[in-house]
């Protein structure tokens, strides 16, 4: 996928999940993810597409909860070691 595609993609995910903001973070970095350490393509900065409804960054704090916060915490260090584990010593630039 080049980052037309990439943006496609992102904004299905904010169109589609019941936690979009959450979900585009999770999104977002697995692609950085996988396109820098596996791929070894860097697509640059990705997008970051705006659920319906939100015009401001300060529009989701109060639905923000301490457990979705927790979850995306965990997710991205699972992510993060799997990486780690499956790349070895590539890792190590």
């Amino acid at each position: 996928m080049d980052l037309p595609e990439v943006t496609h993609f992102l904004e299905h995910v904010v169109k589609t999940s019941k936690e979009p903001l959450l979900a585009l973070a999770q999104a977002r970095a697995a692609l950085t993810v996988l396109y820098r350490a596996i791929v070894g393509r860097d697509l640059g900065e990705l997008p970051q597409p705006r659920p319906a409804g939100v015009t401001s960054p300060l529009d989701v704090l109060p639905h923000v909860t301490t457990e979705a916060i927790e979850e995306a915490v965990a997710a991205n260090r699972r992510l993060g070691a799997g990486t780690r584990e499956q790349l070895g010593d590539r890792t190590k630039a």
